[in-house]
């Protein structure tokens, strides 16, 4: 696994989890939190977020196998539901923030750091398909540090973005986030396309000429 890999891993990682799009959701869930309550929150957070990833990435596809089912069907799948998750995101990145209990101002009475933020909010099927499409694609050890380190990486600019939450939604503004949401949602398009034209020359040789 090269640095072009764990760029590409990376960048699709933080494009998922959208941490900056996610800003108004987690400043609305941590809004009767004090600031030391809501920096705690966004640690448990990214660490939840960071463990989950890692599960997956390891043992995900040993899941797979236990109920029958075959790489390639997974690639593709996984592929799939990165290229829709792109293009929900360029077309309106607001509807990819769900509300904790389904409806507008419903806040969690339980601390939200696991659940809704961490998962399904940062770690949804988008993101588990992602790391488990690359531990299929680079099985190596080596490899799967590096994948380890990246997935790292990610977790702490995650923790980093909601860390300063009330700054960087001044900073950004509403119209800068939307537009850095397109803009990571159309490099998930790429990236989505990419693993299913890949499945389909696995599933079908005669595609790949």
């Amino acid at each position: 696994m090269g640095h072009g890999e764990a760029l590409n891993l990376l960048v699709s990682l933080l494009a998922l989890t959208n941490p900056l799009g996610n800003l108004p959701l987690f400043l609305r869930i941590t809004a009767a939190e004090t600031t030391a309550g809501r920096r705690r929150i966004a640690l448990v957070s990214g660490g939840s977020a960071f463990v989950t990833m890692v599960l997956f990435y390891w043992f995900g596809l040993a899941v797979l196998a236990a109920f029958g089912i075959s790489l390639e069907a997974f690639v593709l799948g996984g592929g799939l539901i990165l290229l829709l998750y792109g293009l929900a995101m360029v077309r309106a990145p607001e509807t990819l923030i769900p509300f904790p209990t389904g409806e507008p101002g419903a806040l969690e009475r339980r601390s939200p750091a696991v659940v809704p933020l961490a998962i399904p909010l940062l770690v949804g099927p988008g993101t588990i398909a992602r790391v488990m499409l690359h531990r299929y694609d680079l099985p190596g050890s080596e490899a799967g540090m590096l994948a380890t380190l990246t997935i790292l990486v990610a977790a702490v600019l995650i923790t980093l973005t909601w860390l300063f939450a009330e700054q960087l939604s001044r900073w950004v503004g509403p119209a800068g986030i939307s537009a850095l949401s397109r803009v990571l949602g159309m490099l998930l398009m790429a990236i989505g396309f990419t693993g299913i034209t890949r499945a389909l020359a696995l599933l079908w040789p005669a595609l790949a000429g």
